[in-house]
């Protein structure tokens, strides 16, 4: 059992950039998208291994303490979650019915002539020709049992910023990115410096 098992890709910071300037370039609107507990997600009717975990507190009192729970579904914390993840989206965006294809330098850049989507594990970028197609695309994955939110246009992602300039440039901020880090290590009360 080997680490290709469980690795699953994540979209690079080229390819979101590549992603935005083709957005800009094409006028093309564009969505981020979010899948709610993502990892849980997975349709895959069963593990790739069998996992077994103790039960809950608050168990015991129904389930004899020495008994073990087969877990039927992925979840957060298994190793294999991502890919499992991972397996279970791209299978439905690379399926012949929505026709996309993953991009030879980035396997997390799908693309077809009328669509683009970039994707970082539940975080999902996509931009179309027409807002139409982008509505098309998020009632197909509703459709197929996936928990997602539009969360407007995708000028917000991974902790960045891009807003678009008057001459047509993009300014790009981390501002988002910075304050997670700081709060992370908590120093919300630091005073900057130059």
């Amino acid at each position: 059992e080997g680490p290709a098992e469980v690795f699953a890709p994540v979209c690079e910071f080229s390819s979101v950039r590549l992603f935005i300037a083709l957005c800009t370039l094409l006028k093309w609107p564009s969505v981020a998208l979010d899948f709610a507990n993502a990892f849980c997600q997975t349709h895959f009717p069963k593990l790739m291994e069998a996992v077994y975990l103790h039960p809950p507190r608050g168990f015991y009192d129904y389930i004899r303490s020495h008994s073990l729970l087969l877990l039927l579904k992925s979840m957060y914390g298994l190793r294999e979650a991502p890919r499992l993840w991972f397996e279970n989206l791209f299978g439905e965006l690379l399926s012949p019915e929505l026709g996309f294809t993953q991009s030879k330098n980035d396997p997390c850049l799908l693309f077809r002539h009328d669509m683009i989507i970039i994707v970082y594990v539940d975080d999902v970028g996509v931009a179309a020709q027409r807002e139409q197609l982008i509505d098309d695309l998020v009632n197909h994955l509703l459709k197929k049992g996936f928990d997602l939110e539009r969360e407007g246009t995708f000028q917000d992602y991974l902790g960045m910023s891009f807003d678009p300039l008057p001459n047509g440039a993009i300014h790009m901020t981390q501002s988002g990115l910075i304050k997670k880090i700081i709060k992370a290590t908590g120093m919300e009360s630091c005073n900057p410096n130059k």
